[in-house]
C-alpha cells in the first residue's frame, strides 16, 4: 500500500473516530439564551479588507441562528440542530444543507469558517479524562477544521486555537464586560496564518425561551451567571422542536 492511500485511509479513520467516538461535554459561551450582535473588521485571505456584522441568537434549548453580512453584500443565514444544519444564502432563501464535513468551508470570503458558529452554538468539546490535569485544555469533539483550544487562565485574554493541516489561530481578549448580567469577551483580535481583524460585541441580551421559564418543579428558573471561560452546562442536548427563525 503506498504511502498517500495509507495516509488517506489514516485520516479517515482519525475522523471518524473523533466524530462518532468521543463523548460530548458542551462547554458553552452563556448557558443563558441570549441575542448577540457583533461587527467585525478583517484582512482576509486574499488581503483584502471586509467588515463582517453577526446577529447571533443562541437558544438554550431550541435550535441557534446566525445571520451574517460580509461586507454589506453576501448575507446568510445559519441554522444548527443536534441532528442537522443548513445555511439560507439571503436574499434569495436558497438553502443548502450541510454535513459535518461541510463545516470546514469559509464563510464567504470571510477568514471564519461554519465550524467557528458550530462551536459558538452546541459547545461541542471531547469529555475531559479523569487523568488529564490540563485544564486549561480543551479538545474539541465534532469540528472538521479545529483540534484543540488552550487558553492562560480560567478567566483569559489569550487562547490558541490548533487544527488540521497545521493551522492555528490566536485570540487576545481585550476585555470583558457584563451585558444584561452575562460576563462575555467584548472586544477580541483574531489572527491566523493568512489572515487578521478585530471583533467587538455591540449589545447583547438575555431572553427566556418558553421551554427556561419553568423548572420541573414549577418554580421559576433562575439566570445562570457566566462562570470563566465556558460555561459546562449540565449536559443537556438541545432539543430541535422547530427551527427558531424569529
Amino acid at each position: 500500500m503506498n504511502s498517500f492511500l495509507h495516509t488517506g485511509i489514516f485520516l479517515i479513520i482519525l475522523l471518524s473516530l473523533q466524530t462518532y467516538g468521543a463523548d460530548i461535554c458542551p462547554v458553552l459561551l452563556s448557558d443563558s439564551s441570549m441575542l448577540i450582535s457583533a461587527e467585525g473588521q478583517f484582512i482576509n485571505r486574499e488581503y483584502s479588507r471586509i467588515r463582517i456584522e453577526l446577529f447571533w441568537k443562541h437558544h438554550v434549548q431550541a435550535p441557534d441562528s446566525f445571520d451574517i453580512t460580509i461586507s454589506g453584500k453576501t448575507s446568510y443565514r445559519y441554522i444548527t440542530t443536534p441532528n442537522y444544519r443548513y445555511i439560507e444564502m439571503l436574499p434569495q432563501k436558497i438553502k443548502r444543507q450541510m454535513a459535518i464535513h461541510h463545516l470546514k468551508e469559509y464563510i464567504g470570503i470571510s477568514p471564519l469558517k461554519w465550524d467557528d458558529l458550530e462551536l459558538l452554538a452546541n459547545g461541542d468539546f471531547a469529555c475531559k479524562d479523569s487523568s488529564n490535569k490540563n485544564s486549561n485544555r480543551l479538545a474539541t469533539a465534532l469540528s472538521q477544521t479545529w483540534f484543540s483550544l488552550t487558553f492562560n487562565s480560567p478567566h483569559p485574554d489569550s487562547i490558541q486555537m490548533n487544527g488540521a493541516k497545521g493551522e492555528k489561530r490566536h485570540i487576545r481578549i481585550h476585555t470583558w464586560s457584563s451585558y444584561d448580567g452575562i460576563y462575555l469577551p467584548a472586544v477580541i483580535d483574531i489572527k491566523g496564518q493568512n489572515y487578521s481583524g478585530s471583533l467587538w460585541v455591540r449589545t447583547a441580551k438575555v431572553i427566556h425561551d418558553n421551554a427556561q421559564e419553568k423548572t420541573k418543579t414549577g418554580k421559576k428558573q433562575e439566570k445562570k451567571i457566566f462562570s470563566p471561560l465556558w460555561n459546562g452546562g449540565d449536559g443537556e442536548i438541545k432539543v430541535p422542536l422547530i427551527l427558531q427563525m424569529d
